[in-house]
């Protein structure tokens, strides 16, 4: 039969060749008829128009026949380089021919019907033609172990030809894909992910004369990461934003500031990540993450509200893993309230209203829900939509009450609960008052304290003092004027007992309460000085004492002045006295040393210019005889004892005794600074006497006398040796002459005038003594008394020896005439005759 190649390309002069020979075999071989006949089929397969420039070679492509139904093999052939075919069928019936090439190889069509009648006729009478569309185009996507990747698309665009379609494969698990039947050209390929992050592409691809390979590229960079967010009553919440957490390798969308602002604070599992990507939940409350690299997480929603509203959600964050699929998070995130923030400040329209009031407690419906920080900020968390009444506590502040305050997560800040009172407390203090100024039967404690508005007297609140006076005004009390009262009853005030200040007046500032509104018993203070000779130094102190109470001492200060400071109402005395009561305050030294008592009445307000004056010194002496002493230019007289008299000058005094004795010492001074005593201790009498000249002898020299003076012990024994005693001229009186000496207690000194050696050497006569002798025992209990006068007149001294020298002869004179006889002088001679 002719074979004709209508529809056919024109081939090259050598396939022209080929196929010459090829229908040179047929028709020797092939008939026409149904029976015994052969009919062949043949035909061009060519590479699809419009894709040339490639080095054909069909040699790898065969057409096989097969009955039409079921598809049983009957024969194949191959084609020859050039892609010419036939087929040789030998029974009558209905065929089809399939073309086969290699693996990914297509073909358009991929079938031709044949039939072949029994008369012989049949189909083939024109050539069955078959396109080779394209090649295999195949390649793999990476990713990490065990990820299965068939979820995986892969898009073929071609680059090459202008309106060419992509092509879309799907990646097998392992990550291969594998496009068929694509036509020689330039390609781009790409893949990509439902949720997946799949990066390295487009890679470009060459498809010429067989399959082609796509270059590697093409990975897997990241995996989903899926969770849900839900309301407290298990309905999804949507469009919040969720943060994925971590230190990096997120391929995804990353937060904003807004979302950034509602991010959870201070949770320990976010410390040190960085928020990489959000995600936005849908009305089922899911969100995903897509593109997440392999690594640790951590997911946390981020509610952003206006005005610092939060929200409370647990957990407040969760940590996930990707590894080398789609990861999810543990458990769903539930809202369970959101939170507003608020604050305590100072009272409304003053200078602090907008100060915090911090470490205040804040209640809700009654509750404890917060305590406020340093600036007074609270956060009341896990509230729901609806109405609550907010109040705030703190010792000595009081505030306002928000009644039906609306809550809800649009609301923003919670309006500030304003100060609207402080406290005002004080002590009425009288648990000292003494019982004097206790009226009998009655109580002081507890007792009211009444406030009003100051100028206005409206009551403005009221307290009771407890067991100790203490106070607090009930309710506390705006910032202002008041004035506090405490009320005494008309018994207290009969016995003295008034409270002050009435009223009291006190201001409550605007940041913060009054704790010493005080009321105390009304007292006063009494002052004065006392007038030193000398430096009053730190030994002088003034006693304050009312009867029957103890008294109050105060020390002076060095001028003198002093102070008692908190006096009742009421008599007072007040004296002063020196440490050592070495002060004289009068005439003489008083009793303990203090001064006479000044009284001072004190009744409605404060006693000045007490004055007490110091008179002197004490000088303390003790003395063994009652004596007279001259201090400076002062005669003072002293008792046998302890004595006790005023100087009156300060300084140093030399003291002097009465001569009347002799003492242990020889000088005494008394020095007010120190104010040491004396000791006037008597070691000697004095005995003195006096000798008249009479009759007809006339007054002499004091030196013709002398006296001649024995100590004798109580047996009459003399003691030591005889003294002379000085005998000296009366100054008022020429005819006397006085004379003394001392003699020590329990002694007796005997005296006997003489005329002096010499004394009749101008002629003046001799004086006779009468007495002879005097003597004198000096005791205790002062100065002795005179000795008798001893009486000199003018006489004859006869002097001669008993011979032979006989001792104790008495020789006597005697008078001739009248009075003869009479003996007016003995004597005994001594020892050898001579005179005693």
């Amino acid at each position: 039969r002719t074979h004709r190649r209508r529809g056919v390309r024109k081939m090259g002069a050598a396939r022209a060749a080929v196929a010459a020979a090829l229908l040179v075999a047929v028709f020797l071989a092939g008939g026409a008829s149904a029976e015994g006949d052969v009919v062949t089929c043949g035909g061009f397969v060519q590479l699809a128009s419009g894709a040339g420039g490639a080095a054909e070679d069909y040699s790898g492509v065969s057409v096989a026949l097969e009955t039409a139904e079921g598809g049983l093999f009957k024969s194949d052939t191959e084609c020859s380089p050039g892609g010419y075919y036939f087929v040789a069928v030998y029974d009558a019936g209905e065929y089809r021919l399939r073309v086969k090439g290699p693996e990914g190889w297509a073909f358009s069509p991929a079938t031709l019907p044949v039939s072949v009648a029994a008369d012989g006729s049949h189909t083939c009478s024109e050539d069955m033609h078959f396109q080779l569309v394209g090649f295999r185009l195949s390649g793999s996507v990476d990713a990490p172990d065990g990820a299965d990747l068939s979820g995986v698309r892969v898009a073929i665009t071609p680059t090459s030809r202008k309106g060419g379609k992509a092509i879309t494969v799907a990646v097998a698990a392992d990550g291969s894909f594998a496009a068929d039947g694509v036509a020689p050209g330039e390609y781009d390929v790409t893949a990509s992910h439902d949720t997946w992050v799949v990066s390295g592409g487009p890679v470009r691809a060459t498809v010429s004369w067989g399959n082609a390979e796509v270059p590697e590229g093409l990975a897997v960079a990241g995996f989903d990461v899926r969770g849900s967010l839900l309301a407290a009553s298990g309905g999804g919440l949507k469009d919040v934003a969720v943060l994925l957490y971590g230190k990096g390798g997120a391929d995804c969308a990353a937060p904003s500031a807004a979302d950034l602002s509602g991010a959870p604070e201070g949770d320990a599992t976010l410390k040190g990540l960085k928020a990489l990507c959000v995600a936005r939940t849908n009305a089922a409350g899911a969100f995903t993450f897509a593109g997440v690299a392999p690594g640790r997480y951590a997911v946390a929603p981020a509610f952003a509200a206006d005005g610092g509203a939060s929200f409370d959600v647990a957990p407040t964050s969760q940590k996930v893993s990707v590894t080398s699929a789609s990861a999810s998070v543990g458990e769903a995130f539930k809202l369970l309230g959101f939170s507003l923030p608020g604050r305590v400040v100072g009272v409304e329209g003053s200078p602090g209203a907008s100060t915090g009031i911090a470490g205040a407690d804040v209640f809700v419906d009654g509750k404890k829900r917060a305590t406020t920080d340093r600036d007074g900020r609270y956060t009341l968390s896990k509230l729901t939509d609806g109405a609550v009444d907010i109040t705030a506590t703190k010792d000595g502040m009081y505030f306002e009450e928000l009644e039906g305050v609306a809550v809800a997560a649009e609301s923003g800040a919670l309006p500030s609960v304003h100060v609207v009172g402080f406290d005002v407390c004080g002590e009425v203090g009288v648990l000292n008052v003494p019982d004097s100024k206790r009226p009998k039967g009655a109580a002081l404690l507890p007792r009211r304290v009444t406030v009003a508005a100051a100028g206005s007297g409206t009551p403005a609140g009221a307290a009771t003092t407890d067991a100790k006076g203490r106070y607090c005004i009930e309710g506390g009390l705006a910032p202002g004027d008041y004035e506090l009262t405490a009320p005494v009853s008309a018994a207290e005030r009969r016995v003295g007992l008034v409270l002050t200040p009435a009223p009291l007046t006190v201001t409550v500032p605007t940041d913060g309460g009054v704790d010493d509104a005080n009321f105390v018993p009304s007292a006063f203070v009494i002052s004065g000085r006392v007038a030193c000779l000398d430096s009053c130094g730190t030994d002088v102190d003034v006693t304050l004492q009312a009867r029957g109470t103890e008294p109050t001492t105060a020390r002076v200060a060095a001028d003198g002045a002093f102070k008692f400071e908190g006096v009742w109402p009421g008599t007072y005395s007040v004296t002063a006295g020196h440490r050592a009561a070495g002060f004289c305050w009068g005439d003489a030294p008083s009793a303990g040393g203090r001064s006479d008592a000044v009284s001072v009445t004190v009744e409605e307000e404060n006693v000045s210019g007490v004055s007490i004056k110091q008179t002197g010194f004490v000088l303390t002496a003790t003395a063994d005889e009652a004596m007279t002493v001259t201090v400076g230019d002062t005669k003072v007289e002293l008792n046998r004892g302890r004595n006790r008299v005023c100087v009156a000058a300060a300084g140093k005094h030399a003291v002097k005794p009465d001569a009347c004795f002799k003492y242990g010492e020889e000088a005494f001074t008394f020095d007010t600074a120190t104010l040491a005593p004396l000791a006037f201790v008597v070691t000697k009498y004095r005995v003195s006497g006096a000798i008249h000249i009479g009759g007809s002898a006339s007054p002499r020299p004091a030196a013709h006398l002398n006296l001649k003076a024995v100590t004798t012990a109580a047996d009459g024994s003399a003691e030591g040796k005889p003294m002379k005693v000085k005998v000296t001229a009366d100054a008022a009186d020429a005819a006397t002459y006085r004379f003394s000496t001392f003699v020590a207690a329990g002694k007796t000194v005997v005296l006997t005038p003489r005329n002096a050696k010499d004394a009749d050497a101008d002629g003046s006569p001799l004086l006779l003594f009468d007495p002879e002798t005097v003597s004198a025992t000096a005791r205790p209990g002062g100065c002795p008394a005179a000795l008798p006068t001893i009486e000199a007149r003018e006489g004859k001294y006869i002097d001669g020896v008993i011979e032979p020298a006989l001792g104790g002869v008495e020789i006597s004179v005697a008078l001739e005439g009248e009075g003869d006889g009479d003996v007016v002088a003995a004597v005994t001679s001594g020892g050898g005759g001579a005179p005693p």
